[in-house]
Formats: structure tokens, C-alpha cells, sequence
């Protein structure tokens, strides 16, 4: 049940932070040019409006990550980049940990919300750049192949910073680098299936899935089984091991059904069906005393399908 309320919390705050639009007039106004100038692509002006904003806040971890970020944007260089990446994801530190205080509390006043969602929207604004602007340049020829050699784990945390971001320009860039890593990506995604972050968690799932990665079948399984995760992340699971296909799949979804979470059984149970897994079927009829119509709909369908 605490991954249903951390998921039911996650969106309630979320609508409150909707509503508040009008607070953005608080913040550095040069900053919020700076931010417009870097949308529409004027990297000409952005320097300007991001060192007058540091001249009124020269400790602001958004504007100095754009500074950061403006510096090698369109340079083929791998050293240069791992080391913007590098203090970038240092600069967020404090940003994310304050994120994570503040939406970890059960109630929020006006002014708490309206912090986070300053926090969240400078973290978005930072990320969400830094993995455009890489993604860009990337397509300028094969320089990235040193770097994602050499920083592997540093960079799928920052595409993973960027994979949080509501900006969905963003999260495509994100994935097209995932797969431009290619397998120098499956290791450090794996390692981040111990993150803290659900959200983080879920992207790493889902990702793993996108490159078809058999390395990560069997921690895929062990998360699979795990009482205490998020839905977020259990509920990428079956869809992640479904793109990756093969009969080793089929012990990672019965882990799926033993969770409590009604959707990803549905989704495990289908797939199980499809794959003629005789070996399931004591774990598909435990689901017809399930409270939940739907799956245990699926679990008849299913067993119906063996015949």
C-alpha cells in the first residue's frame, strides 16, 4: 500500500502545483528570460540574461547550470561534456534533496507548495536542457561513443534527471540517447534499479525495455517480487519484459503476479497466456480469489487459453 500513497500523494501534488501558475512572477527575471531565450533557441542572447541573473543570485543552481550548459552546447568534445554533466548533476544535489523533503510531507501550506514547485520547475528547466543540448550535439558525428565509454553512469543519471522533466520534447531526446548509448547504457540503468527515486526506478525499467536488454531479465525479476515497491515502477515491469521477449521472461512475470498491484497482474497474466506457460498456472488460479474483478477476469481468460 505505501506505493499506491506515495503515487496518490505524487498527484495530488502535482494538481496543486497546476494551479498555482501565478507565482513565477517571484522569481529572477532574468532568469525567466534566460529560460525563454534557451526555449526558442537564442543561444546568442541566453549568455547575457543568464550572467545578469547570476549577478543577482551567483549561487542559483538553475542559472548556473545554463552557463554550464551554454559553454559546450554544439562542441564535439567528450572531456568538456562529462565535466559540465558531472557539475550539473552536483549543482542538483541540493535542489533534488529539497524536492524530496518537501513531497515526502503528508500536508503542504501555500508556501511549501509554492516552493516545490519553484524547486521542480528549476530542476526541469536545467535538466531538460542539459539533455537537449547533448542530444543535439550527439547527432554531430560519433564523439559521443568516448563519452558514454568513459561516463557511462554519469551520463544515464543525467538522461534520468531529464526523463522527470513534463517538457515531452525532453523525454524523447532522453530516450534517443538511451538508445544511441546503446549496451553501454544496460549497466548503469541496472544499477539504477536500486535508486531511491520511483520515478527514476520506473524510467530505468521502462528503458531497459526500450533497448531489449536480457542482462536486466533476472533484476527485473527480483524487483518483480518485491512487496514494498512503488506502482510506478512495478507497473513497467511486464511491459519492459514483454519487449524484451523469450521464455526467460516467463519466471520474472509470475513474480509480478504474487505483487499486490492490479494492473501489472493483468498485463503479466496476459502475457503468461500468450506464452503458453504451463508452469504458471498454479500461480494464475491463486489470482481467481483475487477482490479484484478485472484480474480475476484475466486469470479466467488465461486459463481458459490453455485449454
Amino acid at each position: 500500500m505505501r506505493g499506491i500513497r506515495s503515487f496518490a500523494a505524487l498527484m495530488l501534488i502535482t494538481a496543486a502545483l497546476i494551479q498555482l501558475g501565478g507565482c513565477g512572477e517571484k522569481e529572477n527575471k532574468d532568469l525567466l528570460k534566460a529560460r525563454a531565450l534557451i526555449s526558442k533557441g537564442d543561444y546568442e542572447a541566453a549568455p547575457l540574461k543568464v550572467e545578469a541573473a547570476l549577478k543577482a543570485e551567483p549561487q542559483n543552481p538553475e542559472a548556473l547550470c545554463f552557463k554550464e550548459i551554454l559553454s559546450v552546447r554544439g562542441k564535439a568534445d567528450p572531456e568538456a561534456w562529462r565535466r559540465v554533466i558531472e557539475r550539473c548533476l552536483k549543482l542538483m544535489e541540493p535542489v533534488e534533496s529539497e524536492i524530496d523533503q518537501l513531497s515526502s510531507k503528508e500536508e503542504l501550506d501555500e508556501d511549501e507548495l509554492k516552493r516545490l514547485r519553484r524547486l521542480i520547475r528549476s530542476r526541469n528547466y536545467a535538466m531538460g536542457f542539459l539533455v537537449k543540448a547533448l542530444a543535439e550535439t550527439a547527432e554531430r558525428g560519433g564523439w559521443t561513443r568516448r563519452l558514454f565509454e568513459e561516463a557511462p553512469d554519469l551520463t544515464v543519471r543525467a538522461i534520468l534527471k531529464g526523463e522527470k522533466c513534463f517538457d515531452e520534447e525532453v523525454r524523447r531526446r532522453a530516450d534517443q540517447l538511451i538508445l544511441r548509448m546503446d549496451g553501454a547504457a544496460i549497466k548503469p540503468l541496472i544499477n539504477q534499479l536500486s535508486s531511491a527515486d520511483p520515478v527514476e526506478k520506473a524510467n530505468a525499467v521502462r528503458l531497459l525495455g526500450l533497448l531489449k536488454a536480457e542482462e536486466a531479465v533476472e533484476p527485473l525479476g527480483r524487483l518483480a517480487g518485491s512487496r514494498e515497491e512503488s506502482f510506478e515502477v512495478i507497473y513497467e515491469i511486464p511491459i519492459a519484459l514483454e519487449r524484451i521477449g523469450g521464455e526467460g521472461i516467463i519466471g520474472p512475470l509470475r513474480a509480478v503476479l504474487k505483487n499486490q498491484y492490479a494492473q501489472p497482474k493483468i498485463h503479466a497474466v496476459k502475457l503468461l497466456a500468450e506464452l503458453k506457460a504451463v508452469e504458471a498456472i498454479p500461480d494464475i488460479i491463486d489470482l481467481l480469489a483475487e477482490g479484484n474483478s478485472y484480474v480475476v477476469s484475466a486469470a479466467k481468460s488465461a486459463l481458459i487459453s490453455f485449454g
